[in-house]
């Protein structure tokens, strides 16, 4: 069953729990201390497990913004019958 909704209209979950946002702050704050302690110490091994963090954090903080939607661009097109 599918049901048809207006594509200007947001869902709303009344008790939907989301994470605070100072999660997301902290976080950006470890990556930003990691590159300035990179910065001073050269270029190094542990240069590739800083951009490894930023990455991680970097999609992490896109997927939970965008709600872990995939834009309608990136989708499969259903097979043609």
């Amino acid at each position: 069953m599918q049901i048809d909704h207006d594509p200007k209209t947001i869902e709303h979950i009344p008790n939907e729990k989301r994470p605070p946002k100072w999660i997301w702050k902290a976080a950006w704050v470890v990556v930003a201390l990691f590159w300035v302690l990179q910065y001073f110490d050269g270029i190094q091994w542990d240069s590739l497990l800083v951009g490894l963090i930023t990455g991680v954090v970097l999609v992490s903080w896109v997927a939970d913004t965008a709600g872990l939607d995939v834009p309608k661009s990136w989708r499969r097109k259903p097979p043609r019958r």
